[in-house]
Order: structure tokens, then sequence, then C-alpha cells
């Protein structure tokens, strides 16, 4: 829902008293309403102050002392327009939160399983622990840079305000999350036990490192958090999840970056990243269960996260 604005300049109390009240019958669901020239004292004395969300609006310059006491936001240019920049690149850096969460979680469901049950049943680690720095490199400090430096759109003023109260994992996410984990986790489990088998090499539990076994268990973790990192862009169910891709030239640079990056360490890393070279064709196969994550984000994005009631009437306040 785009932000609405309505100004309410009055000089004399019994006129703001007026407008004020009749604004009641129009007040059915909880709104919020950004006021300005209005004394938070005598909107509390209507007794509508609890019913809905006020945000007192204060122009720094043609403002009065009295709105200024009682105003949240104070406009030091006058210009009732940054509002509606402040609202963008306020849900915009909530958004961008939110990407950073889902993936960040996602990756560490399936690490620690990953890990947990390949120290439980094969008393060792399938990724070692310089593999493990590198995937949480690429799940800190290079998803932050590229999920949280995107520009905001007009799209996000479409959008309901969040609540106080909103969870910071909304139900999108939380299906985000186990849909992917479950996804990497399943692949991960079938690479470490019948890996060797899919591939025909030799097991990499039985021989000493580094192994192509691994090696490929390895490499396939990272491609997938590489395209999931696509499909983290969206954190309200978008299938489009290459919107406006190509105007976030640092996400580009640390997506591409990261899976060149990648390739240097699995084919000239060595003994340093417990890394053995890939052929080409376990090159093609591990790059294919990663863009798989996007087809499977498409399956994702179809499972219903509630059931939808009947959508209420919309208030719209003009100016």
């Amino acid at each position: 829902m785009s932000p609405t604005f309505m100004e309410i300049n009055v000089q004399s109390g019994i006129g703001r008293r007026s407008n004020i009240k009749g604004l009641e019958p129009q007040l059915l669901y909880p709104t919020c309403l950004p006021i300005s020239y209005a004394e938070k004292k005598d909107l509390m004395c209507m007794g509508i102050h609890g019913q809905i969300n006020l945000i007192f609006l204060f122009q720094g310059i043609q403002g009065t002392e009295v709105a200024k006491e009682a105003s949240d936001i104070i406009l030091t240019d006058d210009n009732f327009q940054s509002i509606v920049k402040a609202v963008m690149w306020g849900r915009n850096v909530y958004d961008s939160i939110s990407k950073f969460i889902q993936f960040q979680l996602t990756v560490n469901l399936t690490a620690i399983f990953v890990s947990i049950i390949g120290s439980t049943m094969l008393s060792v680690s399938p990724l070692s622990a310089i593999q493990l720095l590198w995937v949480n490199l690429i799940m800190d400090s290079f998803a932050s840079l590229a999920l949280a430096t995107e520009d905001p759109t007009d799209a996000l003023l479409e959008r309901k305000p969040y609540g106080r109260t909103k969870p910071l994992i909304s139900r999108s996410m939380f299906r985000f999350i186990l849909g992917h984990g479950l996804y990497q986790l399943i692949v991960m489990l079938v690479l470490i036990f019948y890996g060797h088998v899919l591939f025909e090499i030799p097991n990499g539990f039985k021989i000493k490192y580094p192994s192509q076994h691994l090696t490929i268990l390895f490499n396939v973790f990272v491609m997938m958090q590489i395209f999931n990192e696509i499909n983290a862009r969206m954190v309200h169910g978008e299938r489009n999840v290459f919107k406006n891709i190509l105007s976030s030239k640092l996400f580009i640079f640390i997506v591409v970056g990261t899976f060149i990056a990648q390739i240097f360490l699995v084919q000239f890393g060595g003994q340093a990243f417990s890394a053995s070279p890939l052929s080409l064709n376990q090159w093609v196969c591990c790059i294919f269960i990663g863009v798989c994550e996007l087809l499977w984000g498409q399956i994702i994005v179809t499972i219903p996260t509630a059931i939808k009631f009947k959508e209420r009437k919309k208030i719209i306040f003009h100016k």
C-alpha cells in the first residue's frame, strides 16, 4: 500500500477538532495516518489516538514550535517528498536484512546437519576446516555485501507497512529456509554416501585427502550457495528472481567473483584446500546441481504459506 499523506493545516482549535471528527467514520480499520500542523494533545482528546497510528510531521522551516514539540518526524527541507524517500529506504533496509537472514540460515542449517551426520556416521567431517572457512566467507561477508546493497524501487511503496509486532522471519522466509535447506541436505547426503558411485570415482572417505569425491562434495555445496544467493534476492515469494538484477552491479560482481574464485580453489587449491582438480564433466554436473536451486525455488514459491481469507476493504485517505 503506497503511503498516503493528509495535511491538516488549520488555525483554530474548533476547526482542528472538526476535521479530526470528520475522519472518524472512515477509520474502520487500523490506519497509518501522517499529519502535519497538528497538536498531539488535541488528537488525544478526540479519543482516536489509540485507534490509529498517527505520525506527526513537522516542517522545519515553516512549522511552529508547538508543532515541533509534538512531531515525530522533522522535515528539514519542508519537502514532503522526503517522506516517500524515507519510506522507500526504510523498507529497503528491512528487506535487505531479511534477504541476508534467509540466505545465511539456509547455509547454516545445511552445514550443521552435514557436519553432524558426517562426523557421526563416518567419523570424518565431509567438509574440511579451510573449506568451511571459505563457505563462511561466502555466507557472511560476500552475501551481506551482495544482498544488502541493492537500491530501493517504487515497488516497495505498493506493500503495506510492517507492523511493530511483525516477526523478523516471515512465513515466506520460513518456507524459503526449510525448502532450500531440505534440497541442499538431500543433495549432500546423496553425494556423501553415493557420490563415488554416481561419478565412478574412489570413495573419498577411504583414502587420504585430497580426493575427487570430497572435492565434488565441497564444490557442489558452494555452487548451491552461489545460485541460491540469487533466490535470496526475493523475500515475499516473487517468482522472477532476476528482476532488476542488472541494476545491482555489486551483486553481479560478487556472484561472478565467487564463482571464479571457486574455480581457482578447486583446480589449484591442492592440499591447502583439501581439493583435487575436477574434470570438465564433473564441473558441468556440479554447476547443473547448483542451477537446479533456481528451478527448485520456483517449486517452493508455489507452496502456500497460509490460507488466504477474503481481503478487507482498503481505506485510502487523500489530501
